[in-house]
């Protein structure tokens, strides 16, 4: 009796930490890192309570454990020196953050609503203040947009802030249309949420928030179709979402311009200097000289040696880029490539392919979260900045719990 009331109390201060620590992501970093570190503690303290659910995620456990490895291999080689050692408190922190979602987060699925909604709630308020700020100097920040740079967004990436508005979309999206747990009033606000947040989105987002959502909600619309042999819920929603990002196009200038960049950024592809004006083509060299150092150095080149090798890859393609714009790889399989090797790579597959196996017929929301998360790794590294491993520790959890069939109802 006495263990079910100490994990009762542990799950509410679990809550409780882990929604104070979002809300920091836009404020302070130390919150942040508490926040980690006392959700880890809490894990630890409940670690008893785990054992029944080790064989239903084994592989989840083995792929982050491999995870946990390849880091602490790659430290202990540099003596944890440099950024490899602290490479190893971020990836430790990400691990057991993460356990604990697992954990704590095996409850009712009306906690988990309720949970879902404060979480967005935070991301709808700072949708809100950069909305504001963006219409008071609309012209000049319109101009900028069309010179590769971002509206900006308080404390935070604007890639990671794209990515975080793409997963509540989905989120809220589950909770009006898939989860049984909500009520009527929960409803409504999901859906002034998920209106606000969308329609922001398509103001603030990066590209790569914009388009890894729109790839999620396509590719989810096709999974669900595939059981539910409802094929003309996949023309609708494409059908949807080009009326969508038509309307949006013609009613936000902060879109157009940033398609305008896009279209000028292609046509700058395999050109010279041009390319050091813009953000995709730069990324394209990034991705030509990883690949290039990865193929040079099968078992990596160490946290460490990063930087120094990236600019031989740049050397050995020829790359015009200069010297401010040669960027890290910016792609989370190239950035463990050029790290730990091929082993590296095979550690994020084996991770992220057994993330997709928690899902089946009845989880298209989850399904759609993980494209959309698969689509994002592909233009940012998001096991490397504390920010974006915290939201993905929470939101992992919440959409396996919430959104893969497995009644938690009350």
């Amino acid at each position: 009796m006495l263990g079910k009331k100490w994990f009762a109390i542990s799950s509410t201060i679990y809550f409780l930490i882990a929604a104070i620590g979002f809300f920091a992501l836009w404020f302070s970093p130390f919150i942040v890192s508490t926040a980690t570190i006392l959700v880890g503690l809490l894990f630890l303290l409940n670690i008893g309570s785990f054992d029944s659910r080790v064989s239903q995620i084994k592989w989840l456990i083995i792929s982050l454990v491999l995870l946990a490895t390849t880091v602490l291999v790659d430290a202990a080689l540099s003596g944890f020196s440099g950024l490899s050692g602290a490479k190893v408190g971020l990836i430790l922190g990400f691990i057991f953050s993460f356990f604990s979602g697992l954990l704590f987060m095996d409850t009712r699925k009306d906690k988990l609503v309720q949970f879902a909604l404060l979480l967005c709630s935070a991301v709808v308020v700072v949708n809100l203040i950069a909305i504001s700020n963006y219409l008071l100097n609309k012209a000049e920040i319109d101009a900028l947009l069309l010179q590769s740079k971002s509206i900006p967004i308080p404390n935070m990436h604007h890639i990671h802030f794209g990515i975080i508005n793409a997963i509540c979309v989905i989120l809220l999206m589950g909770v009006i249309f898939q989860s049984s747990a909500k009520t009527n009033s929960q409803k409504n606000i999901a859906i002034v949420f998920g209106v606000i947040i969308v329609l922001c989105a398509h103001v603030l987002s990066s590209r790569t928030g914009l388009l890894s959502l729109y790839v999620a909600i396509l590719s989810g619309s096709i999974f669900y179709a595939t059981y539910s042999k409802n094929y003309l819920n996949v023309v609708l929603t494409l059908l949807g979402l080009v009326l969508f990002s038509s309307g949006a196009y013609v009613f936000s200038n902060s879109l157009r311009n940033k398609i305008t960049n896009s279209l000028e950024d292609i046509n700058s592809w395999g050109q010279s200097e041009e390319i050091n004006h813009k953000s995709m083509a730069m990324r394209i060299e990034a991705y030509k000289a990883s690949a290039t150092v990865l193929w040079s150095n099968p078992l990596g080149v160490g946290v460490n040696n990063l930087d120094s090798q990236m600019e031989k890859g740049y050397t050995a393609i020829s790359s015009p880029l200069w010297q401010e714009n040669r960027i890290g790889p910016h792609n989370q399989f190239l950035e463990f490539g050029v790290k730990y090797g091929w082993i590296g790579v095979g550690v994020i597959l084996l991770f992220i392919v057994t993330l997709f196996s928690m899902g089946n017929r009845g989880s298209s929301i989850y399904i759609t979260f993980m494209v959309l998360l698969l689509v994002s790794l592909q233009f940012e590294s998001l096991l490397e900045r504390q920010t974006s491993l915290y939201f993905l520790a929470l939101f992992v959890p919440l959409f396996i719990h919430l959104f893969t069939p497995k009644e938690r109802d009350a």
